[in-house]
């Protein structure tokens, strides 16, 4: 019997679904680089997360951005924080009509990482503070050049719940979906 993911994968189509990983980023840019070299037909992913790993998250819009098959992302559920970077990078950005998008920071922890208290310690957290706020930059700049929106307005949206309707004023989608043939 065939699995559920391969028969997915076979009808060109990728889920993200749950936390954002970089083990799972890295299974959904392998099967789009090998969706790529099988044909430029278009690859749909659907969504549903509630975010995670922002520089996780950057690496999957990054490939998408470079994929040579029209990628198409449907949200079904929800779609918050490194998820709606991912969606940005899509041709087509569906959103199923009781769907919804959260916008928010990125946030940082430490709570993973170790530190040895020595002279270094203080310039090892400022320079992970100045590559979370350069991350954070980039993806301000991709949901203003994909709106049109001002940084202000995004930023008033920020922990809000946005439905179908109102995403697709704001830019953020192309497109509500009552249904969607897979």
């Amino acid at each position: 019997m065939m699995r559920l993911d391969e028969t997915l994968l076979k009808r060109r189509i990728l889920l993200l679904s749950g936390e954002i990983t970089r083990e799972k980023v890295n299974i959904l840019r392998n099967s789009l680089l090998f969706l790529n070299s099988l044909a430029k037909t278009e690859i749909k992913l659907v969504i549903d997360t509630p975010g995670g790993d922002a520089i996780a998250a950057l690496k999957l819009y990054d490939a998408i951005s470079f994929s040579r098959a029209p990628v198409t992302c449907v949200i079904n559920g929800e779609c918050s924080s490194g998820g709606v970077v991912i969606l940005q990078a899509a041709q087509k950005r569906l959103m199923t009509k009781h769907s919804f998008i959260r916008l928010h920071p990125i946030s940082i922890s430490f709570a993973k990482e170790q530190f040895a208290i020595d002279e270094k310690t203080e310039e090892r957290i400022i320079d992970r503070l100045k590559g979370t706020r350069a991350r954070q930059k980039f993806i301000y700049d991709v949901l203003i050049k994909k709106t049109g929106l001002t940084l202000e307005k995004i930023k008033t949206k920020e922990g809000k719940l946005i439905f179908a309707d109102e995403a697709k004023k704001m830019g953020l989608i192309d497109e509500v979906i009552e249904e969607y043939k897979i």
